[in-house]
């Protein structure tokens, strides 16, 4: 791996539950985690601007080498820097700062996703439209084609990415979730965006308080006063007001007002291997961290610069920023706010709380990732079947064989299963060819010598 990048993987995620962590969290592990996060994200914002990015990426794979189904996700914390001293700042944002309080974090030296199979992507941006006026530009110079809006993030300061874990275990294909963000300088952005509030409100500006004091009415039929022509009367072209000018004008007055506060350059983006599950997981992902569907979703195939620069930028682990109002807009003067074009690509730390976190886990079990509470992944031949996980019916669970050398008690209210589960119990011994003897005491090794010849019987 690039000496100017380090990775870390997560194996495990928090049980809310886990008596120690809800002691170190004051009872609420959701908060204390996502308070967490919130500090990597401010220690980032603070970062010289385009000096480094910090990723958060999930790699799915439904058929994991080592056959465990909890280690079908992978999540992984990254980031790229600049020079040594602000790499040796991040590694020990990560290797000592509050993230650790939760989660344990595996230094890796190599990450490899299949990039190959992945064909198709879902991006996850602010919200841009344009709005038509309700007049056109004959009707009031001022007027432009259309007006531009753009929406507010509304996080989810509850979000726990259960959903995810949920959805991808019913998932065939490998999918790639990467979060990317950066410090950046918003004050290009915060100038243009003054300039467009400014025409907004002229539009509805009086004539009257644009130019100084003009001429009073002529009256023509006054001999005792000079003609003069009309045009030193100042003609004036067609006014008319557009009320939606003022109401856009409000709606971005609030968005205008956080450009003054640090802002991250972000890029949330997934892959799939087909379109229909890249949007499926980029609605979770985004319904996830995002309230009010406060976002918008674009789907890009492969072949298509914006999903070829999106891939290029997370395999070069860079954040970049392409601006869509060509894809948006098309049809319309596509020209006309692309000195905007980077706000779709910005957000405050407040407005990625919600989504720029790491997954929880609640009180049911978890389908592609283990939980620290969970029990090891055991292979099938080395274990005693019991019975199947009832969240996750892939998992076996069941004693390991070396552990029956020691007591075991077994009960339950009749009708439970008890004898079912212990004459399975011996007929996975008999199959593994273990003596059922050596796991009697003397005084019952006649008994179950006689229960071994039944159940050869019954196995045939």
């Amino acid at each position: 791996m690039d000496e100017k990048i380090i990775a870390y993987r997560i194996p495990e995620i928090p049980d809310s539950l886990y008596p120690q962590y809800q002691i170190a969290a004051g009872g609420d592990v959701l908060a204390a985690t996502g308070d967490d996060c919130e500090h990597l994200l401010r220690a980032v914002a603070d970062l010289p601007p385009e000096s480094a990015s910090v990723n958060i990426r999930y790699t799915f794979d439904p058929r994991p080498p080592n056959g465990n189904m909890q280690d079908r996700l992978g999540i992984y914390v990254m980031a790229r820097h600049q020079d040594k001293d602000l790499g040796n700042s991040l590694r020990l944002l990560f290797e000592r700062g509050p993230l650790t309080r939760f989660y344990r974090l595996q230094r890796v030296e190599r990450f490899e996703a299949p990039w190959v199979e992945l064909q198709a992507a879902c991006e996850i941006l602010r919200r841009e439209d344009a709005v038509e006026p309700l007049h056109s530009s004959e009707f009031n110079f001022r007027i432009p084609e259309y007006y531009y809006t753009i929406g507010p993030f509304k996080p989810n300061s509850r979000n726990d990415y259960v959903n995810l874990d949920r959805v991808l275990g019913g998932i065939g294909e490998r999918v790639v979730v990467d979060m990317r963000v950066g410090p950046t300088d918003v004050s290009n952005e915060l100038r243009d965006h003054t300039r467009y509030l400014s025409r907004l409100q002229s539009i509805n500006r009086a004539w009257d308080s644009d130019q100084d004091d003009e001429p009073g009415a002529q009256d023509y039929l006054d001999d005792s006063r000079d003609w003069r022509s009309t045009r030193e009367q100042g003609l004036k072209p067609l006014r008319h007001t557009d009320p939606l000018a003022d109401e856009i004008f409000r709606f971005l007055r609030g968005f205008h007002e956080s450009l003054r506060r640090p802002h991250l350059l972000f890029r949330i983006i997934v892959f799939a291997q087909t379109p229909a599950v890249a949007r499926l997981v980029g609605s979770v992902v985004a319904d996830s961290g995002f309230q009010e569907g406060s976002y918008r979703l674009l789907t890009w195939s492969k072949g298509m610069k914006y999903f070829d620069e999106g891939l290029r930028s997370v395999k070069e682990s860079r954040v970049s920023a392409l601006p869509v109002h060509e894809f948006l807009f098309r049809g319309r003067d596509t020209t006309l706010y692309s000195d905007l074009g980077r706000l779709s690509h910005l957000a405050t730390v407040d407005e990625l709380l919600g989504v720029f976190r790491l997954p929880v886990s609640s009180a049911s079990s978890l389908h592609c990732i283990r939980k620290n509470t969970d029990p090891p992944h055991e292979k099938d031949d080395d274990i005693i079947i019991i019975g199947y996980d009832q969240e996750n019916p892939g998992l076996a669970r069941g004693p390991r064989v070396s552990s029956l050398v020691k007591h075991m008690f077994v009960t339950g209210t009749p009708g439970t299963g008890k004898t079912t589960s212990i004459l399975g119990l011996l007929i996975q011994l008999w199959k593994n060819n273990e003596s059922i003897s050596h796991f009697c005491s003397p005084s019952t090794r006649k008994e179950s010598l006689l229960a071994s010849e039944e159940i050869k019987d019954q196995c045939g």
